[in-house]
């Protein structure tokens, strides 16, 4: 395999084409975040699947999410997960610390959209608060 060498003027380059790319990302990202959180935290048919979504890039290994739930959104809300998750690939902030009071609106998606089985783990009191918004599921 051949090496080559770039030049400062090509790295400076290539660096302000990535800045602007993630400048794009975060442009589209962010406000598709906040229409996401919304719809998560109301009560509408799609509300669980965005809510899932958030938790999963807020915590993977901690709230899987099935992507093809995604089928069950329509295209506009569909598009947000697809900036949101754009921009979480090579996150500036974790998603959370994007929006105003993110461990607020974060801790209010773990109620309403965590397991069973994720939240056998929690606290007394989280889990006390979990139940509460889980009566009858």
């Amino acid at each position: 395999m051949e090496t080559r060498t770039i030049g400062a003027a090509e790295v400076a380059e290539k660096i302000e084409a990535e800045n602007a790319k993630l400048s794009e990302r975060l442009a589209a990202g962010i406000p598709a975040l906040i229409r996401l959180v919304k719809v998560a935290l109301s009560d509408t048919g799609q509300s669980q699947v965005c809510g899932r979504f958030l938790l999963g890039l807020y915590n993977g290994p901690c709230y899987r999410f099935d992507l093809t739930d995604l089928r069950r959104l329509d295209t506009e809300l569909f598009d947000d997960c697809m900036s949101v998750l754009r921009m979480d690939a090579n996150p500036v902030r974790e998603v959370h610390n994007l929006i105003e009071d993110g461990d607020v609106v974060f801790r209010r998606l773990r109620m309403y959209w965590a397991t069973e089985d994720e939240a056998s783990d929690w606290p007394q009191d989280e889990l006390n608060e979990w139940s509460q918004h889980h009566v009858g599921h």
